[in-house]
């Protein structure tokens, strides 16, 4: 099998299992191998065809990935073990890391949420506000969101803030 047909047969997986993927183009796809959607929810996947251990580039190409494609989802899916550093970056970035015969059950099993994806700015700041982080739009469009951590976020585009609310809003469910 080649990588592109590894591609091909992960893009069949989700078919299957009931999401609506499309693989993308060879360059340009920002980190993303195969895009799905299902039920309001996005997912992209990096699929990784490999020898060997599959490194934290993939976790990171992933990762960019969810924010370019303003998906809910990540995933890296692969025929090959991941490393150790990859198995840190992928939980501290909410990213699965799954072994291809596991694609499908793991397909299914995300898509039962009929969870909304909030594409309103201003619904999504008074969400976040109320969960306790303090929100601020900036000018130009940047946002400022201070965490209640303390620590604080400068996001640059509307997309890429609309992704980092809704996954804290995931997270906070």
């Amino acid at each position: 099998m080649t990588p592109i047909e590894f591609e091909e047969h992960c893009k069949a997986l989700l078919m299957n299992a009931g999401w609506d993927a499309r693989t993308t183009a060879g360059s340009g796809d920002q980190g993303a191998d195969v895009v799905c959607e299902a039920k309001g929810r996005r997912l992209v996947i990096q699929c990784k065809y490999y020898n060997q251990p599959v490194g934290n580039a993939a976790v990171q190409e992933v990762v960019g990935a969810r924010l370019f494609y303003t998906a809910h989802l990540a995933a890296v899916v692969s025929n090959a073990p991941f490393t150790k550093s990859a198995q840190e970056l992928a939980k501290k970035s909410d990213v699965a890391l799954l072994h291809h015969t596991k694609l499908t059950m793991w397909a299914k099993g995300h898509l039962g949420s009929t969870m909304k994806v909030i594409t309103d700015v201003g619904d999504m700041v008074a969400i976040l506000n109320a969960m306790g982080y303090v929100t601020l739009q900036g000018k130009g469009g940047r946002f400022h969101v201070s965490m209640p951590s303390g620590e604080t976020r400068h996001i640059s585009t509307e997309g890429a803030f609309l992704a980092f609310a809704e996954d804290l809003r995931r997270k906070q469910s």
